[in-house]
């Protein structure tokens, strides 16, 4: 991140389809007008760049009472991927598992959804964080979106696994 705020953010959300809540966090560019654009989107996406379509995904479960099943790795932005995204899209994976290797010595293990997305983070050299606001945040403040730092990244983690990982309530 450089002074005026911009730059890469790890930038999450919770995902509902098909009766299955998934978190995913993605690398996102922060720019100076304060918006944020994703590099996942195919009609937004240059996809030139390493981190297009790079995804940290969990699975919410009432059953599991956090995020389970993480992973990080690449979805396809629609299309044709050429050789030469996919060599890079490799080393980008190769950079992340020696990052993690090495987070995992100074910080220790991840113990948990958002201390995985704070590893890859540290690996990718990104600093920044934000998250979708819900409905009634976006109400109160006009955004959708909400910088934070890796405490706030982890609170909103936590408050994720406890609003969406409760039980459907019987009608």
């Amino acid at each position: 991140m450089t002074d005026n705020g911009t730059g890469l953010v790890m930038y999450g959300e919770v995902e509902e389809r098909y009766g299955t809540r998934k978190l995913v966090t993605e690398v996102a560019t922060r720019k100076a007008d304060d918006t944020l654009e994703s590099t996942s989107l195919y009609w937004q996406a240059d996809r030139t760049t390493h981190v297009a379509g790079l995804q940290i995904t969990a699975y919410l479960s009432p059953d599991e009472g956090e995020a389970y099943g993480y992973r990080v790795g690449y979805r396809s932005l629609g299309g044709v991927t050429e050789l030469g995204q996919m060599e890079d899209q490799v080393k980008v994976l190769r950079r992340i598992k020696r990052g993690m290797a090495e987070a995992e010595s100074l910080f220790g293990g991840p113990r948990g959804y958002a201390d995985y997305v704070c590893h890859v983070a540290h690996a990718l050299r990104v600093t920044g964080f934000a998250y979708r606001r819900t409905r009634q945040e976006h109400d109160m403040c006009g955004s959708w979106v909400r910088y934070v730092d890796a405490d706030g990244f982890h609170y909103w983690v936590r408050q994720m696994e406890v609003e969406f990982g409760r039980r459907p309530v019987a009608a």
